[in-house]
């Protein structure tokens, strides 16, 4: 684990990179299913935007800061809660407490 920390907080660039992949892997999460036998979130967006994969960056965006009211994620069964439990302790621990620290520490701000 020392060379995850190691590897996505040596540089500026990197933080931004872990950033966007973190995004991009809660985007495809969050992703309607092709089939009602894989549902076990509702996730109610917002409509942004006309263009569909813009509009899902923008809504993952405004459920990781809260942003708006609007949008929200229901578990809908055991896989979905936990689902929603394991990617709540993602975003605190790696991406609240790790890669925005190490960002504002590269960029001097305090």
């Amino acid at each position: 684990m020392h060379w995850f920390y190691i590897l996505t907080t040596q540089s500026k660039i990197s933080i931004l990179i872990s950033l966007f992949f973190c995004i991009a892997i809660f985007t495809i999460v969050l992703l309607p299913a092709t089939d009602k036998s894989f549902v076990f979130i509702e996730y109610k967006c917002a409509n942004y935007t006309k263009y569909f994969a813009l509009n899902r960056i923008m809504n993952t965006f405004a459920v990781m800061i809260g942003l708006d009211d609007e949008v929200k994620i229901r578990p809908l069964n055991i896989a979905g809660f936990f689902t929603c439990f394991l990617g709540k302790i993602f975003f605190l621990l790696i991406i609240g407490n790790i890669l925005l620290k190490q960002l504002l520490s590269k960029i001097n701000v305090d």
